[in-house]
This record gives structure tokens, sequence and C-alpha cells, in this order.
């Protein structure tokens, strides 16, 4: 492990579930690769972990967002108050749509460079102030429109 990230492992079926068995508690992707590690290019493990990481946080992010109807009270959905809301520490958790962009000038959001992504903005906002944010592909989420908060209270 490298700083905690997550492990990508390479290697022949036996030696991935040897290495997980041998590993307990360690944080290693879903995916493997299995194939001869010496034969490998390291721009061909680089690919194959980059869609591995993708993949699984793909899937903590649509687990995250199942419960969200339970608690309405609690959720933001437009752009300018979530931005307000990150910057204040008071998103938990961030959901984006990946493709979605928005200009802070089309959001009203004056706290920004008209130009800027507000979706970014709140991202970076929620990162600084300790929350989570998860990316879904897509132009939009399950939840409708491309953004969605968490607030903390």
């Amino acid at each position: 492990m490298v700083q905690e990230a997550p492990v990508f492992l390479v290697g022949t079926r036996p030696d991935t579930l040897a290495y997980r068995r041998a590993a307990r508690g360690a944080a290693i992707l879903d995916a493997e690769w299995h194939c001869n590690p010496e034969h490998c290019s390291a721009s061909e493990v680089e690919t194959e972990a980059r869609l591995a990481a993708a993949k699984e946080s793909y899937h903590q992010a649509e687990a995250a967002i199942l419960p969200l109807p339970e608690i309405p009270q609690k959720i933001a959905g437009a752009p300018a108050a979530i931005f307000t809301a990150a910057s204040e520490g008071r998103v938990h958790q961030l959901f984006l749509a990946e493709a979605a962009r928005m200009q802070a000038s089309a959001a009203h959001v004056a706290d920004l460079f008209p130009d800027e992504d507000v979706f970014n903005a709140a991202a970076v906002e929620t990162l600084r102030t300790g929350g989570t944010v998860y990316v879904l592909p897509g132009d939009a989420l399950p939840t409708g429109g491309a953004i969605t908060a968490v607030l903390r209270y």
C-alpha cells in the first residue's frame, strides 16, 4: 500500500487469491487483472488500474445515493445553495454527474468568477471542509439534476 491508497492486484488468479487471504484488512480494489506481471507494461497496468478504480468509485457512489429519498429534509439540489453550504462546511456528501458543468454566472453565484464551474467549486469546498464527493457517470443523477448534496445540519 502507498499511503493507504487502494491496491490493484495484477497476477495469476492463484496469486491474487493468496494475496487477498494474506492481506486481511488491506484496501484492495475488487477488480484485478489476471496476467503475468512480467509481460505487462507500466502503461497497461496504469490503464487497467484507472478503470478498476473508476468502477469501484462508481459502485460506492451508487450505494451512497440509494438512501437519499429517505432523508429529504437534508437534501439540497440548487447549485448556488450547495456551493454556499459547502463553503460553510455544511455538506456531508456531494453527488455530481460526471459530464455536467455550470458556470457561476448561470447559477448566480457571486463569490466565483463568472466562467468558473460551480460544480467543481462545490466539490473543492466539500473536500476542504471534510465532506465526501461522489461522481456518477453521465450528465444527470438518479435524483434528477446534475448536483445533489446531503447537508450535515
